[in-house]
């Protein structure tokens, strides 16, 4: 029951590792990845609770949980995103991917009318998070809401500045890649690279 595609099919992207595959399993899961997804859906509350801050940077959490709320983010509760570490010796961090459908659009960008509240009870470690008083965080992510609005960062004001700010740097990208389409000289990928990270 546990390894049905469709209960895990993000745990095989998240948590694949290099490494010896696991006869029979789809995506070629290391046996690491399946003991990280067993912890998630496994693991009792008191491992759970004393072993998640070492797992995943549990701020970096917050602030994503923050995101899919605020842009009613259906599609990327259970997939749409990365995992990534700083270095080896840090926890995971979430890195969105693919927001599409949020912010009252579906994928094709036709409006949705946010016609429901995204539930984030859908990913069994936001669920776990939410559930055991013992993380505290539930806490933490109203404290982090609440100093996101009060410093206008979640504000209809920053979004707007930022869209102003992205339409900015695209307009560029495209002046620069309908200048450069016919020449495609050498220097034209580092050009691109450079202007996209201005």
């Amino acid at each position: 029951r546990f390894f049905r595609f469709h209960r895990v099919r993000f745990l095989f992207l998240l948590f694949r590792k290099e490494g010896r595959r696991v006869p029979g399993l789809q995506h070629g899961v290391s046996r690491a990845g399946l003991q990280r997804a067993h912890f998630l859906f496994k693991a009792d509350d008191t491992t759970f609770t004393r072993e998640i801050g070492e797992r995943i940077d549990i701020e970096n959490v917050i602030d994503w949980h923050i995101l899919l709320l605020f842009s009613n983010g259906e599609d990327g509760i259970k997939k749409n995103f990365f995992l990534y570490k700083k270095d080896s010796s840090t926890p995971y961090r979430i890195a969105l991917w693919d927001c599409d459908h949020s912010f009252g659009r579906d994928g094709d960008n036709e409006l949705n009318l946010m016609r429901s509240e995204i539930d984030c009870n859908r990913n069994i470690m936001l669920k776990r998070l939410l559930e055991i008083p013992e993380i505290g965080y539930e806490k933490r992510l109203c404290e982090r809401y609440k100093e996101l609005r009060g410093s206008k960062i979640i504000s209809a004001e920053h979004i707007d500045e930022k869209i102003a700010e992205y339409n900015s740097i695209i307009q560029q990208v495209r002046k620069l890649f309908l200048k450069d389409i016919t020449s495609f000289d050498k220097d034209w990928r580092d050009r691109f690279i450079r202007t996209v990270m201005i």
